[in-house]
């Protein structure tokens, strides 16, 4: 590897924290620039005072999207207890009607496809099945079909403390909910964790929104939406979830190198 990294300027690397690690310690020995877009256990925060139709849409996406295949996917999910039975129910009814859209990745009308490859599917599955000891589950939790690599969403309720589907990133579409009873408990567990690159907070309650997101451990927060990625602004997270940042104008600096120019002028010669 270091012989590959030695005509390199910048690296910019995108994968698991263990891969992006390696390439972070080879490139120090190189003196090589680096961006690390690695992994995420982002949260979500739902309060009281939400839009419940649109926190639901976007707490489901944040989980299904792409099987849960994307580093910024919503995986954690903490409930304000005042209303987490109807937030549940509604979860969970949402979650198996989205069935309808898992489908073979080549098909126009498929919008959930497949676990990547059978390693990553063996590796749900086991998560999944951890989970099982360590929470409720709600609905899910087992393939869909015979062939392929497909799981049912997968909603898991009231973890023990410490549990690893609350903590290490699964990356398949598996989602942990937990409630909350002050603003504190919530913000405190939200960034009980070692990873930091997104957070959503839900809520109609605008300077909640701006207070608790200010508060938040996490390079990009979404207010009353989930998994919002733009190419004019900086994307990327702190913690173990990464170095730097892609997009925006932010991110040029890592792809430039500064350079100063001084001319001094000679006013009678017009020499420099």
């Amino acid at each position: 590897m270091h012989s590959a990294l030695m005509a390199l300027i910048k690296i910019s690397f995108t994968g698991s924290v263990a891969t992006g690690t390696k390439i972070n310690i080879a490139a120090a020995q190189t003196l090589k620039r680096v961006t690390l877009e690695l992994g995420g256990k982002s949260p979500s925060l739902v309060f009281a005072d939400c839009n419940m139709d649109v926190t639901i849409q976007q707490c489901l996406q944040g989980f299904i999207t792409l099987s849960g295949q994307i580093c910024a996917a919503s995986t954690r999910i903490y409930v304000e207890e005042s209303i987490a039975p109807h937030f549940i129910k509604a979860l969970q009814a949402a979650a198996e009607d989205s069935l309808k859209v898992f489908g073979h990745p080549t098909d126009l009308n498929t919008f959930i496809g497949p676990i990547v490859d059978p390693h990553q599917y063996k590796r749900v599955s086991s998560y999944i099945e951890q989970g099982k000891k360590e929470a409720k589950l709600v609905t899910g939790g087992e393939p869909i079909g015979d062939k392929g690599c497909y799981f049912k969403p997968t909603i898991f309720l009231d973890s023990i403390p410490n549990a690893r589907i609350e903590k290490e990133e699964i990356f398949g579409p598996v989602v942990l909910v937990n409630t909350f009873k002050t603003e504190e408990e919530a913000i405190h567990r939200a960034n009980d964790t070692e990873y930091a690159l997104s957070a959503a907070v839900f809520t109609q309650d605008v300077n909640r929104a701006m207070r608790v997101a200010k508060k938040l451990q996490a390079g990009t927060v979404q207010v009353n939406c989930t998994i919002k990625i733009e190419s004019q602004v900086p994307f990327g997270g702190f913690k173990k979830s990464g170095l730097g940042r892609e997009n925006g104008k932010y991110a040029i600096r890592h792809y430039t190198e500064p350079k100063t120019i001084f001319i001094k002028c000679a006013a009678l010669s017009g020499r420099i």
